[in-house]
C-alpha cells in the first residue's frame, strides 16, 4: 500500500468523519481518479511527436496512454475528423495515490514561483490544473533534449466531494498546496 493511501485510510478518513459528521464511511470525500492528457497542434504537424508524448506520460505514470483522435472537424485550427490531436491517460485507485505522491512530494516543490492551486468555486468536485514544464519529474531529467518541447501537462484530480469545503479539506490533508 502506498504512503498516501495509507495516510488516507487512517488520518483523513478520520478527520473527514469527526468535522462533517457522516454517517456511513461510505460517504466519505475520496479521489475518484486523475485524468492526464497532452494535446497540441505541434502533433498536427509532426507525427513523430505523439511517440514523445505517449513515452513521457507513460514515464511519469507507470501506464501506457491513449491517442486521442478529434472528433470534429475545426476549420479555424486546420483539424479534420478524426486526425491524431494528443494523448491521455486515466488514473484510478492505486495508481492515482501513486502519481499523487509523485506529485506532491517530487514535482510541485520544484516548480519556480509556485503558491499553490486556485479551487474553481464552479467545479466543486475537480482540481484542474497544468504543469508546463516537464522537466520537473525526475523519470525525465536524463533526458533533457528528448522531452525539451513537449505541450503542457493537463492533470485533473476528479473527487466525489458535494461541496467546496469537503474538496478543499481533503485536499489539504493530503498535503495538496492550495491557496486560500
Amino acid at each position: 500500500m502506498n504512503r498516501l493511501n495509507k495516510h488516507y485510510q487512517s488520518i483523513v478518513s478520520y478527520d473527514l468523519l469527526t468535522k462533517f459528521n457522516y454517517t456511513n464511511s461510505f460517504q466519505l470525500p475520496n479521489i475518484e481518479k486523475i485524468s492526464i492528457n497532452m494535446s497540441s497542434l505541434e502533433i498536427i504537424l509532426e507525427k513523430k511527436k505523439i511517440i514523445q508524448l505517449l513515452l513521457s506520460i507513460e514515464l511519469i505514470t507507470g501506464q501506457t496512454g491513449k491517442i486521442t483522435i478529434s472528433k470534429k472537424n475545426k476549420i479555424h485550427l486546420k483539424i479534420k475528423k478524426g486526425m491524431i490531436v494528443g494523448c491521455k491517460v486515466t488514473l484510478n485507485k492505486k495508481q492515482s495515490y501513486v502519481f499523487l505522491d509523485n506529485l506532491i512530494l517530487f514535482v510541485l516543490p520544484h516548480i519556480k514561483n509556485f503558491k499553490g492551486f486556485k479551487i474553481n468555486n464552479k467545479m466543486p468536485k475537480t482540481l484542474s490544473f497544468q504543469i508546463n514544464n516537464f522537466l520537473n519529474f525526475f523519470e525525465l531529467q536524463n533526458e533533457f533534449l528528448t522531452f525539451s518541447n513537449l505541450p503542457p501537462l493537463n492533470i485533473s484530480i476528479n473527487t466525489n466531494s458535494k461541496d467546496i469545503n469537503e474538496l478543499t479539506l481533503l485536499l489539504n490533508s493530503i498535503n495538496f498546496p492550495i491557496q486560500k
